[in-house]
């Protein structure tokens, strides 16, 4: 006895293939209906029976590896986003939310920053103090330097006013001279009675005013060395002042230099702590940095919250953690011996798991690459596919399948997939989708050869790009439709002949 959910199953497809009924039979005699290996699938029978379809492709089947596998996440994927200083935090994301790249996570009010931010502000204090001093002492050293470059000029005018002064006094010590020798003969003329008194007052009156002179002279003449002597002391005393504020100079100098250097370490200390670019902090920019604030590394998924809204927290605790999740590779298993068949660089393909809804998504192209290590007690080796396309369906911990071919010197071959065939008696069968009527299928007893576990070479009944049934395979073969009774066989046109030929 046929299961009942079996008859209910006949019932449905008979229903749905009876498009129309029978015509009556002719001359009153009951004509037995001719064998078909045509099988009607309309619209109906297609979504009952679930009906899906694959082509036939052209397959290196026999060089053909297939490797099961998973997706991993890459080691760089998963980013621990940590608060470098203790304070309490505020949660900006929730768990399995989707962040993009410079996204808030969380922010901390943290008493060690406004402390990092007082000593940044010390820092630039002291730097501008110390800036300052060194400008007033370039300035006085500036100042003295002008003074300095001045006293030989002074000196100059001085020395050539006391030369002036000489030169006056040796000229009023001639005219004296001439004066004296003049009283002094006259002198000699008024002894021997020659009588010339008014001469001799006036010669000695111009004698007198002579020695006046000279005696004036010799006061400017003195007032100018005490002068000159002035200036010589005053030139150096700046010329040693001018020693001296060059060593002050430099001593600011170079603490201008050491207080630069220190609000340098400052600002790059406290970028080191809040994760960001030295450069950000410079000038103001740290100024309102009252709160820490992380922000996503990249795009991805907050696979993990370390913390409680409003908890305070230490230094170093891992706040959240982001997961890049399209930074997959696949990983699959090879045995030790096909070592010799595979090599780096091989083109591979991820392809999903048979069966289900995703038996029908794409494969995804990778490069090979075989893991430096092998697990000697299961004799095995890793080998890794980065893929160069994204799916959706490609996640981490999905397992699936690595196709390799190894060969692709032979010629391919024509193939279908492995679901597609089943047993039916002695024969393995498959069902062609009529090329020319789409609500039709064709049932096929199989030729085939070998398999690589998904696909098998088929000789006989189906040409490239035939569409095969995938999909309700199982159930169209239950129905017993398409299927010969006795002896004879179908033409390529479906109609039925009886006997061998």
């Amino acid at each position: 006895m046929k299961p009942k959910w079996l008859m209910t199953l006949l019932a449905v497809v008979l229903a749905a293939c009876q498009t129309e009924p029978p015509p009556p039979p002719a001359g009153g005699d009951a004509a037995a209906a001719k064998p078909t290996n045509r099988i009607d699938i309309p619209p109906a029978v297609v979504a009952n029976l679930g009906i899906t379809f694959a082509r036939v492709e052209r397959r290196h089947v026999e060089q053909t590896l297939r490797l099961p596998g998973a997706f991993e996440s890459t080691p760089e994927a998963l980013t621990a986003h940590t608060t470098p200083l203790a304070g309490r935090v505020t949660l900006l994301v929730k768990q399995y939310q989707r962040v993009e790249q410079g996204q808030p996570l969380f922010r901390v009010e943290s008493p060690e920053l406004v402390a990092l931010l007082h000593e940044i502000a010390d820092a630039d204090a002291e730097t501008a103090q110390r800036e300052a001093e060194a400008a007033i002492a370039r300035a006085e050293l500036n100042t003295v330097g002008r003074a300095v470059a001045n006293w030989p000029a002074r000196l100059a005018a001085v020395e050539a006013a006391l030369a002036a002064s000489d030169e006056h006094a040796a000229n009023l010590q001639a005219a004296r001279d001439l004066w004296a020798a003049r009283v002094r003969q006259l002198e000699d003329l008024d002894k021997a009675g020659g009588g010339r008194a008014g001469e001799l007052a006036e010669a000695r009156s111009r004698l007198a005013d002579a020695e006046s002179e000279i005696s004036n002279e010799r006061e400017t003449r003195a007032g100018f060395a005490a002068q000159l002597a002035e200036l010589k002391a005053g030139q150096d005393t700046d010329q040693a002042r001018l020693a001296g504020l060059g060593t002050a100079v430099e001593k600011a100098d170079s603490a201008t230099a050491a207080a630069r250097v220190h609000a340098r370490m400052v600002r790059h200390r406290a970028a080191l702590m809040l994760g960001v670019k030295p450069g950000d902090l410079d000038g103001d920019g740290w100024r309102g940095l009252e709160t820490f604030s992380a922000a996503a590394a990249g795009t991805g998924v907050v696979t993990e919250i370390g913390a409680t809204e409003g908890e305070f927290i230490a230094a170093g605790t891992v706040v959240a953690r982001v997961l890049d999740d399209t930074a997959l590779r696949f990983r699959a298993r090879a045995l030790q011996a096909d070592l010799g068949l595979l090599a780096d660089g091989l083109d591979a393909a991820i392809v999903p798991p048979a069966g289900g809804p995703l038996a029908a998504a794409g494969a995804i192209a990778g490069k090979l690459t075989i893991a430096p290590a092998a697990d000697p007690d299961i004799r095995t080796v890793d080998v890794i596919v980065v893929p160069q396309s994204r799916a959706n369906w490609a996640r981490a911990g999905v397992t699936a399948e690595l196709e390799v071919i190894y060969d692709r010197t032979p010629e391919a071959r024509l193939a279908v997939p492995l679901a597609c065939v089943m047993p039916d008696g002695l024969e393995r069968v498959l069902f062609r989708r009529d090329p020319a009527d789409p609500n039709k299928v064709i049932r096929v007893a199989a030729s085939l050869g070998p398999s690589d576990g998904r696909w098998i070479v088929i000789y006989t009944g189906v040409i490239e790009d035939d569409e095969v049934v995938l999909g309700g395979a199982y159930e169209l073969k239950l129905t017993g439709a398409g299927k010969t009774t006795g002896k004879g066989h179908f033409h390529a046109d479906g109609t039925w002949h009886e006997g061998d030929h």
